[in-house]
């Protein structure tokens, strides 16, 4: 027996829309849509707690989860790199850069003031190994929970402080500010910092944009 014929109505199809980003063309989808809510609703919180506003958001999700912020520049350690590690202390590109890879190599602010209180200002000058290691591990958490650079086992060192600090080291020697100095693409930058151990991709980015910015 024969299949009985079905007519579909004819449906005109929509144009498909893209999003122009440089001089990429990006399709609109439904990921797209999310990425472009959450972006404008997560700056928007921030503004709002700014200004003292008592409700931020009407997002559940973001209600009851943290995000970063939308701009890098914002979050809490990097206001704090740029309105006390680079201020305070001499202006100079080798002693300024060397505060920057200092906090960002243990990436927490109390760590940071545990130097302060100690060396009174750390500087590239006097420097030492052993002392600053000492002033490290005397007390408390030594690191930050946003990220943590790999421990380079090839400069050798019991620990993971030991080992962070000849990194420091090495980079301080080889002059690392001055040749990141002669540089003018972050591309480029970031193919330096990333020779160095310890340093990959995401975590020379945490090192490479702030220590740019004084070079």
């Amino acid at each position: 027996m024969a299949r009985p014929t079905v007519k579909r109505s004819a449906r005109k199809s929509q144009p498909r829309k893209f999003a122009a980003i440089g001089e990429k063309q990006l399709p609109i989808n439904q990921v797209m849509d999310t990425l472009w809510y959450w972006m404008r609703e997560r700056h928007s919180i921030h503004e709002r707690r700014l200004a003292g506003q008592e409700s931020w958001t009407e997002d559940p999700i973001l209600q009851d989860y943290k995000f970063t912020n939308l701009f890098r520049v914002f979050d809490r350690n990097t206001q704090f790199i740029l309105n006390e590690v680079i201020p305070n202390g001499p202006s100079d590109l080798v002693e300024t850069s060397f505060r920057i890879i200092l906090f960002r190599t243990f990436n927490r602010i109390e760590t940071w003031r545990r130097l302060r209180k100690h060396f009174g200002q750390p500087k590239w000058a006097t420097f030492e190994i052993d002392e600053y290691y000492s002033v490290l591990t005397a007390e408390g958490p030594i690191y930050g929970p946003a990220y943590f650079i790999p421990a380079p086992n090839i400069l050798g060192g019991h620990d993971n402080p030991t080992k962070h600090l000849r990194m420091i080291y090495l980079l301080m020697t080889s002059e690392f500010p001055t040749e990141l100095n002669k540089l003018h693409h972050l591309k480029d930058a970031l193919g330096l910092a990333q020779l160095y151990p310890g340093l990959g991709q995401f975590t020379a980015f945490q090192c490479v944009p702030n220590t740019r910015s004084e070079t």
